[in-house]
């Protein structure tokens, strides 16, 4: 059903062998990380509201945000697609100085809220 109304577009690619899968490669203490994006494509007539949001606590050392551009953070949760176009929305993430030593996975979900139960969960990760 949602492949009749949006895709989720990481690398040029909607369709994976597994789960999807964002690589930042290897992050630094107290660097901001702004380079990575997704594209959240609506192929339907209808206008879409989508929820973004992952599993990050405080605990875990980092901050992770989304953003409608790569230049300055503008945060958001929730953002609105016109019908069949698409807009990048890019990850903003940063490890704290105190952050622990070691390879750091997270999950981002996203959903749409005309299509109920259905998420698209992407595994990001950082070395």
């Amino acid at each position: 059903m949602k492949q009749d109304w949006f895709d989720v577009v990481i690398d040029g690619r909607s369709e994976w062998n597994g789960p999807p899968t964002i690589n930042l490669g290897t992050c630094f203490q107290g660097r901001l990380y702004r380079h990575r994006s997704f594209v959240l494509m609506n192929k339907s007539s209808q206008t879409l509201d989508f929820m973004v949001k992952n599993d990050v606590t405080e605990d875990d050392g980092c901050e992770l945000h989304f953003s409608s551009t790569n230049m300055s953070l503008k945060k958001f949760t929730v953002i609105t697609v016109s019908p069949h176009s698409s807009t990048h929305v890019f990850i903003f993430y940063r490890l704290h100085n105190e952050a622990k030593q070691g390879p750091k996975e997270h999950s981002l979900y996203i959903s749409c809220r005309l299509i109920k139960e259905y998420e698209v969960a992407i595994h990001l990760c950082a070395d």
